[in-house]
């Protein structure tokens, strides 16, 4: 009898650190199409210290989830430092005036007593969608408000995109809206810009956005003339000056 609340912890524990992991695997194209479907969780916590693909969710939640009209008396948006938990809870167990309602708590690693929304997450409101946002790293998965969030909605970590990524990221996007890429534009766009994928993807929109309907290739002068590389001053060019000794 001793032994059995202890075991029966023990298997708690371990139930909601598999869920918790099996939540961190969840992709963001999966988060995306499953709110462009409306399939809305109770809690989203999105984390982590890529903020371009928490940012494009957060979005994503709020304008698919209200219509532009219903924002005003229906989106209730808090920051970490100057709020409550319980004032959280208190705007998430209300009923909506609309269709549903969003709650949004901006820099939730600053909520004091964060680990009190265990309580609300037990029993959410079906109407309301929760979204915790925390930009600068990560929550503690083993405390309560994370497993629950992690059993009854989703759970992302956004982690920072490696530059050898970012070739493959630049190339998906020109091909998804049906242009292509070479190698050298490709390479130019990664070197001068980074892995600042809010800048990169910025930068990505404007040259498409700049071209006449009849260019179908994304090309180095392109590349150049809009995002603002240097024809003569970029990588490409300093190996070219290196292999033929041009020191000026």
């Amino acid at each position: 009898l001793l032994s059995f609340p202890t075991r029966r912890s023990s298997d708690l524990v371990q139930k909601a650190e598999n869920t918790y992991r099996m939540a961190k695997e969840i992709t963001y194209e999966e988060i995306l199409n499953g709110i462009k479907a409306h399939d809305f969780k109770p809690v989203y916590i999105l984390m982590g210290e890529e903020p371009y693909f928490i940012d494009q969710l957060t979005e994503a939640i709020v304008s698919n989830a209200l219509p532009e009209e219903e924002r005003d008396f229906c989106l209730t948006t808090f920051y970490g430092t100057d709020a409550t938990a319980n004032a959280v809870i208190n705007s998430a167990r209300s009923f909506p005036m609309g269709s549903r309602m969003v709650v949004l708590v901006k820099n939730a690693n600053e909520l004091q007593d964060i680990e009190e929304l265990a309580v609300y997450l037990q029993n959410p409101q079906p109407s309301t969608v929760l979204v915790l946002v925390n930009k600068n790293g990560k929550f503690d998965g083993r405390k309560k408000f994370m497993t629950y969030a992690a059993n009854i909605g989703v759970v992302f970590e956004s982690k920072k995109v490696r530059e050898s990524q970012l070739s493959g990221i630049i190339a998906t996007f020109f091909r998804q809206y049906g242009y292509t890429a070479d190698v050298k534009s490709v390479s130019l766009i990664a070197e001068s810009i980074g892995n600042d994928l809010t800048r990169l993807y910025g930068e990505m929109t404007k040259l498409l956005n700049s071209l006449t309907p009849e260019v179908k290739a994304i090309t180095p002068e392109l590349v150049a003339q809009h995002i603002g590389i240097s024809k003569d001053f970029n990588i490409f060019e300093f190996h070219n000056a290196l292999i033929a000794r041009d020191s000026f």
